[in-house]
C-alpha cells in the first residue's frame, strides 16, 4: 500500500495542510486513490518573531483536539510530533514558490513544525451538496448530539462556521452522512483538569461582515457583556490557561465541600472587548452556533422550502422520484421550527418567547429535538 500526498491549502496563518491518498500499485495507469488522512503541518513561532503559530495557541488546540478525539462527532487524531529542519523535497515542491514567507519557513535550518495527522472525515459543509431536507435532518441531528456530549464537559467550540464541520458519505457504516467537528482554535473546554480558553480581545476579530458567522460572533460578544455566564463547579486541582492572555486575576468565589467556582477578570486596555471575561462558560455560544447551522442547512445550501397541505400529508404522497414528501416537509418544518427557538433575538432577550419550550443550552435544545423525531 502506497501513500501520496496533495497540498489542499497554505492559509494566511501559513499552516500547510495536505490530503493523504493510498493506492495499489504504483506502476498501474488507472490509480484508484483513496483518501486515508489529513496531515497539517504548523510552523511555530518560538522566538516571538510572528512567523509562525503562537506556541501556546498550539498548544491549547492540540490538547483540545486530543481530548476530544475519541468523542463521537469528533475528528480522530493519530499522531503529532514536533520536527525542526528543512521541509523534506517532496513536500517543498508542492509549495508556492512565490510565497516568500513561506519558502523562508521551508527552508530554514532551525524552523520548528508541530505535525498534526487526523483521519479523512470528508469534505467541508460549505462544499457538501445537499440532497433534501431528511439529509439535512440526519446532518443536523449528528451536530447536535456531539454538541451535546461535549458541553457535558464544559466545552465550548465557539467558531462552528460551515468550514469546521465536514461531511463524509463515502466512509459509513449505513445511508447517513457522518459528520465531524473539526478546528478547537477558538475554542474553550477542559483538559486534565485545566481549563483552557482563548481571549478573543481583538477588536478586528469582530469586524468581519458578509458571511452569517461573522455576525455570530458579534452575537457572542453581546451575549458575554448581557448574560449572566454559569458558574462551573469544577474540581479544587483545575487550573486556568488562558491564550493570549495581557493580564488574568484569578479569583476564589466560592468553596464548598470538594469544589471550587473559578471567576478571571482580563483586562486589555483599548480593546472593544476589555469587558468580557472570555474564561467563563456561556452556553448561549452553542446556542448561537446552532442557530448558524440551521440557517447553513436552511438557507445557503440550495434547497427549496417545502410545505405541504395537511390532506397531502395525510396521504403520504410520494415524490415523482421516489421521495416520501410528507417526510421531507416534516424535517423541512422540524428544522424551521428550531431555527425560531433559538433566534439569537429570542436568546438575547430582544424578543419575546412564543413558543412552550424555552431553551437555556444545547442539551435542553437536543431534548426537544429528539423529541420531535420520535
Amino acid at each position: 500500500m502506497r501513500k501520496h500526498l496533495t497540498l489542499l491549502s497554505n492559509t494566511s496563518s501559513n499552516n500547510l495542510i495536505f490530503m493523504e491518498f493510498t493506492y495499489q500499485d504504483y506502476s498501474s495507469t488507472d490509480v484508484n486513490l483513496v483518501h486515508s488522512g489529513v496531515w497539517k503541518i504548523i510552523p511555530l513561532d518560538v522566538d516571538g518573531t510572528g512567523t509562525g503559530a503562537s506556541v501556546s495557541n498550539t498548544i491549547q488546540e492540540l490538547a483540545l483536539t486530543m481530548s476530544l478525539s475519541n468523542k463521537r462527532g469528533f475528528v480522530n487524531i493519530t499522531s503529532s510530533k514536533v520536527v525542526y529542519g528543512p521541509c523534506p523535497a517532496s513536500i517543498a515542491e508542492s509549495l508556492d514558490n512565490e510565497d516568500e514567507e513561506v519558502m523562508k519557513m521551508a527552508q530554514s535550518s532551525s524552523q520548528l513544525f508541530l505535525i498534526v495527522r487526523l483521519d479523512y472525515a470528508g469534505v467541508t459543509l460549505k462544499d457538501f451538496k445537499l440532497e433534501s431536507w431528511q439529509q439535512a435532518s440526519q446532518i443536523f441531528t449528528q451536530l447536535i448530539e456531539a454538541m451535546t456530549l461535549a458541553e457535558r464537559d464544559h466545552y465550548e467550540h465557539r467558531d462552528l462556521s460551515s468550514s469546521n464541520i465536514l461531511i463524509d458519505t463515502e466512509n459509513t457504516d449505513n445511508s447517513y452522512p457522518r459528520v465531524t467537528i473539526i478546528d478547537h482554535a477558538l475554542a474553550r473546554g477542559v483538559v486534565s483538569n485545566q481549563l483552557m480558553y482563548r481571549d478573543l480581545y481583538d477588536a478586528d476579530f469582530f469586524k468581519g461582515s458578509g458571511e452569517y458567522h461573522h455576525t455570530i460572533y458579534k452575537y457572542m460578544r453581546r451575549a458575554a457583556t448581557t448574560v449572566i455566564p454559569t458558574k462551573m463547579a469544577i474540581p479544587n486541582s483545575m487550573s486556568t490557561t488562558s491564550i493570549n492572555t495581557v493580564g488574568t486575576d484569578m479569583t476564589t468565589m466560592t468553596n464548598h465541600s470538594s469544589t471550587t467556582t473559578l471567576s478571571t477578570t482580563t483586562t486589555v486596555p483599548g480593546s472593544a472587548s476589555s469587558s468580557v471575561d472570555w474564561s467563563k462558560s456561556y452556553p448561549m455560544f452553542n446556542l448561537l452556533w446552532t442557530h448558524y447551522i440551521l440557517h447553513t442547512l436552511i438557507f445557503e445550501k440550495g434547497l427549496k422550502p417545502l410545505k405541504m397541505s395537511p390532506i397531502l400529508k395525510r396521504q403520504g404522497r410520494l415524490a415523482a422520484g421516489g421521495g416520501d414528501v410528507a417526510a421531507e416537509s416534516e424535517a423541512y418544518e422540524r428544522l424551521i421550527q428550531g431555527y425560531r427557538m433559538v433566534d439569537p433575538g429570542l436568546l438575547l432577550g430582544k424578543r419575546k418567547n412564543r413558543y412552550v419550550v424555552e431553551v437555556h443550552s444545547v442539551a435542553q435544545f437536543r431534548d426537544w429535538w429528539a423529541s420531535r423525531n420520535a
